[in-house]
């Protein structure tokens, strides 16, 4: 209330109404003068003061015609070209002052229709511009720029080795590469030789336009060889340049990684039936690839020794499901007894290939099939405070598996839950001698007492002072 009736006396005076308007004042806009007063202040302080250091005056609340006015001032525009605020200020500067307009312009970000008329404008305001906003510089705002304008951008760049920007406009470069102004092409093959020799390099380009390139092989060498291949195996492909595509394999099985093993197999699945594909799988499973699609193959080959190994590879990577099923079916029951085991374990066995099983096998592959059935269901639990209703539903289970039991001692609370109910096996009591959970340790001795071996593991595990004191409860 009080500001309300004091701020129309105060705008009487002018000079003192926009003392009172600085923006930090959340009662600025009450002592906010007409535009034509503003304007009649503002050119009174200049005439005052002479001054072109009138920033100050930025900080204070103006009306949108008064900014857009002063920046259109040949005196006064100095006020706000630090603070434009939109793309109307803007225009009104560039107006007014060009360079200025863009070098100056903190706040503002241009859009890019306007970085390509200010590009085009002068290559000038190149560099303001890649300091202020460099991802502005997109190809679709690149591709409209003037030649005279990119060669200045790519000169920059290459100058300030930007190579991811430099990545990005790759495919402009290499258009560039082949202008007729001989400024432009020169800068561009510059640039394109320094993409070609980063390591980090992921080309936009076609192949057939990178090994036109003077430094492609550079590229393809010491380039990561998983980009490489990813980029180039369809062209080697289709050049059947084979030998490249085996060296390829090779080098990437050398590499510890899932999609460097993902681009040798595909590289490898790549080549022609014949001696050489047998070969190169072969030198994958050797350094430790698995190649699930081959192992029927290598069966009927005879070749024990690789159909082994790669049946090995295949359960240690879970690669078990990718195995065809008319492989497996083709396979002694002994094989088929290991596959089908791996399957259940990796939750990816059919009913059908379960039910084919034999009797012995199907009890085993029951187990493990209901085991990961009670574990995804005792998950959802297992992490927060033990519930009636669950430890009710674990109690009546026909066989509490090996997996929730695992589950259970991963927290003291369960752990005392499972000791007390006698949800624990002998296994999985030995472990909880072994274990910190104190209140569960003496919980299931009190409630089952001890035998010799449990006590002998409570004796070597993280609790052992507490033998003492549970040592009565041993059976004897």
């Amino acid at each position: 209330m009080f500001i309300s009736a004091v701020a129309p006396i105060v705008k009487l005076f002018p000079m003192w109404a926009v003392k009172h308007t600085l923006r930090s004042n959340p009662y600025a806009y009450k002592f906010q003068l007409s535009h034509k007063r503003e304007m009649e202040v503002l050119r009174r302080i200049f005439d005052a003061t002479k001054s072109n250091n009138l920033k100050w005056l930025s900080l204070h609340l103006w009306r949108p015609e008064t900014r857009i006015a002063c920046l259109q001032d040949i005196y006064l525009w100095r006020i706000f070209i630090s603070d434009i605020q939109n793309s109307a200020e803007f225009k009104a500067a560039y107006g007014n002052v060009k360079h200025e307009a863009v070098a100056a312009c903190s706040r503002y970000t241009l859009s890019k229709d306007e970085v390509v008329m200010v590009c085009n404008n002068t290559c000038m305001n190149i560099e303001p511009l890649l300091a202020k906003q460099p991802e502005s510089f997109s190809p679709e705002v690149v591709k409209q720029i003037k030649d005279y304008g990119r060669a200045e951008l790519f000169r920059q760049l290459f100058v300030a080795q930007k190579m991811e920007m430099l990545q990005s406009l790759d495919t402009i470069l290499y258009q560039d590469a082949d202008s007729g102004i001989e400024d432009l092409k020169k800068i561009a093959k510059s640039c394109l030789g320094l993409l070609l020799r980063w390591d980090k390099y992921v080309p936009n380009l076609e192949p057939k336009q990178l090994v036109n390139l003077p430094a492609y092989k550079d590229w393809e060498e010491k380039a990561n060889p998983v980009v490489v291949a990813a980029k180039m195996a369809e062209f080697w492909k289709e050049g059947q340049n084979f030998g490249k595509m085996e060296a390829f394999a090779e080098k990437l099985a050398k590499v510890s990684s899932k999609d460097a093993r993902g681009e040798a197999k595909r590289l490898v699945d790549m080549l022609p039936s014949s001696g050489r594909k047998t070969q190169a799988v072969k030198m994958l499973i050797q350094n430790n690839i698995a190649m699930s699609k081959y192992v029927g193959y290598f069966f009927r080959m005879e070749d024990m020794t690789t159909f082994e190994s790669n049946l090995d590879l295949c359960r240690y990577q879970q690669e078990m499901g990718f195995i065809p099923r008319k492989d497996i079916e083709a396979l002694p029951e002994r094989y088929q007894e290991q596959i089908l085991i791996a399957l259940a374990k990796e939750n990816f066995l059919p009913q059908e290939m379960f039910d084919k099983a034999s009797p012995e096998l199907k009890t085993k592959l029951f187990d493990i099939i209901e085991e990961n059935a009670q574990m995804k269901w005792f998950g959802e639990f297992c992490m927060k405070a033990p519930d009636g209703v669950v430890v009710t539903k674990i109690a009546n289970l026909r066989k509490i598996s090996g997996g929730i039991q695992d589950m259970a001692l991963k927290t003291s609370a369960w752990a005392k839950v499972f000791a007390k109910g006698g949800f624990f096996d002998e296994k999985h009591i030995i472990k909880l001698m072994r274990s910190g959970y104190s209140y569960a340790i003496g919980a299931f001795a009190e409630k089952h007492g001890l035998t010799k071996e449990q006590y002998t593991a409570l004796l070597f595990g993280k609790q052992a002072d507490l033998a003492p004191s549970l040592e009565p409860y041993v059976k004897k």
